[in-house]
């Protein structure tokens, strides 16, 4: 899972006209684009509650993931403030 500002899938239509909008700074912040185009973001829930959560799942929380295709799309969409 990876986080998304509140409310954002909504503002993804197809074949509407829409006034430009600004980049989300949140995602630009939070997100890297790779040379290839993909997606670099951290992995989720690695703040605290670490007592119920397994040793392994904390150790390969560490790493940074790669996001799907799905949602990279709409991360690069809030990235360039744009339809890409």
């Amino acid at each position: 899972m990876i986080w998304l500002p509140r409310g954002s899938v909504k503002t993804i239509t197809k074949g509407k006209k829409m006034p430009k909008l600004k980049s989300k700074s949140c995602v630009k912040k939070r997100c890297k684009l790779t040379k290839n185009g993909k997606v670099k973001t951290g992995h989720v829930n690695k703040r605290h509650l670490f007592i119920h959560k397994d040793k392994k799942r904390t150790r390969q929380a560490r790493r940074t993931q790669v996001a799907s295709n799905t949602m990279s799309k709409i991360l690069k969409f809030f990235i360039h403030g744009k339809g890409v």
